[in-house]
């Protein structure tokens, strides 16, 4: 009995520690630029990390206990909140009767407006403390399959595995698994035809096909895509047909056979939890708050990556048909999980409109406060407020702010 009081005494006084390290972080100032402000906390960092393992030692001992349910609980988790990513709406939180899943994978997609999603989970899992599944740039597996090896190890993570996944990477479950066992899956699509012209001048694929004096390269392209696939080399190549199945982790070499491809869609109806849709992205949203327990503030977002109008290329109707035949397999992926989508829309219940009118008015507050309509360049802010330069950051910049994070915590990677 003696042992047992003086462990949870020890564990009230690292509590009690804990809550008055909060209220230090609290007042720090909050002047200055988010990564001179982002460096004042980092000392404060490590301390917590030493208070995380003292707690998790007192849960192992069984001394605290979960709330409702009345056992042990798994693990903890202090989140010290930079004081770059203050709430964006705190008059929009909510009690939640969810909670947050332990684990999340988003399975990006090019061009299909996963950028902006990403950075809406990069901010939920960078204010929250979660630790970020990185490789050594900004896309952890552009062609291969992702691999054990393409995923940076922090020596002072000791071997644990992760929170959260957002950069690019090809689909490989297995791989996923080791790292972020038992998470929620997330990815997103776009309508093949404008997915493919969004790649297809992004990339500046027609570079490549010595199309570029060409007054329409992607008509070009559609006319015989067989002979500019095989015979030129341009960049991204292999997401010039069913891009969106390839990062999604199929094989080329069955791009017409529709056995396999049904084979690959139906696995991924399996093994992702929520397919959102380029097209309904405020639906979406809405599917993806509910998903993953989140509030109004958590989705709020700036568009990242929209093009110029004049990097866009016409399709007429006939281009969209060749379109079609030569990107069979990724309309064949969009087609089932267009219907699974509003499927879910459905089972959502009668107050989806209402909540996403709701989020669509929140979301029009911040961009009238923090983007210039009448600027030339898109999404240009109109103040440099933290909370605008925060809901402007993209992913590339969230990813470089992850990686400074993780190594002030846990060392640089080996």
């Amino acid at each position: 009995m003696m042992m047992v009081a003086r462990s949870v005494k020890a564990t009230f006084l690292v509590l009690l520690a804990a809550s008055l390290l909060l209220f230090k972080l609290s007042s720090v100032e909050r002047h200055g630029s988010a990564s001179q402000r982002y460096d004042r906390v980092q000392p404060l960092y490590s301390t917590f990390n030493g208070l995380e393992h003292q707690l998790q030692r007192a849960v192992e001992d069984g001394h605290i206990f979960h709330r409702n349910q009345g056992y042990p609980v798994n693990k903890i988790s202090l989140a010290a909140h930079p004081p770059t990513l203050s709430p964006i709406i705190t008059e929009s939180k909510e009690k939640q009767p969810c909670t947050h899943p332990k684990r999340i994978v988003f399975l990006k997609t090019h061009k299909t407006a996963s950028s902006t999603t990403a950075s809406i989970l990069q901010r939920f899992g960078f204010s929250r403390n979660w630790t970020f599944a990185v490789g050594k740039g900004h896309v952890i597996a552009r062609s291969n399959l992702i691999r054990p090896s393409d995923i940076y190890e922090y020596p002072g993570m000791g071997g644990k595995t992760f929170d959260i996944l957002t950069n690019h990477a090809r689909y490989n479950r297995e791989t996923l698994e080791m790292f972020l066992p038992g998470a929620t899956y997330v990815t997103i699509l776009r309508k093949p035809e404008d997915q493919l012209e969004s790649a297809f001048s992004y990339f500046g694929m027609y570079r490549g096909m010595q199309l570029k004096s060409s007054k329409n390269p992607l008509k070009s392209f559609m006319e015989d895509p067989y002979y500019y696939y095989k015979e030129k080399h341009y960049f991204n190549k292999e997401r010039s047909r069913n891009g969106q199945l390839y990062d999604l982790g199929f094989d080329h070499r069955d791009d017409e056979n529709e056995t396999r491809i049904n084979m690959k869609i139906d696995q991924l109806d399996k093994e992702f939890d929520l397919v959102m849709i380029t097209e309904y992205f405020d639906e979406s949203l809405i599917l993806l708050k509910k998903q993953l327990c989140l509030d109004y503030d958590d989705i709020v977002y700036i568009s990242k990556g929209v093009r110029r109008e004049n990097m866009r290329f016409e399709k007429n109707e006939d281009i969209v048909k060749k379109m079609k035949r030569w990107n069979h397999g990724d309309y064949l992926l969009y087609q089932h999980f267009n219907e699974t989508f509003w499927k879910k829309i459905k089972d959502y219940g009668p107050s989806f409109e209402d909540d996403k009118n709701r989020f669509r008015r929140l979301n029009e507050k911040v961009l009238s406060e923090c983007v210039d309509r009448n600027s030339k360049i898109k999404f240009y802010l109109k103040n440099n407020t933290e909370k605008c330069e925060t809901l402007r950051r993209s992913d590339a910049d969230f990813t470089k702010l992850i990686k400074k994070s993780m190594a002030a915590r846990f060392g640089k990677h080996v």
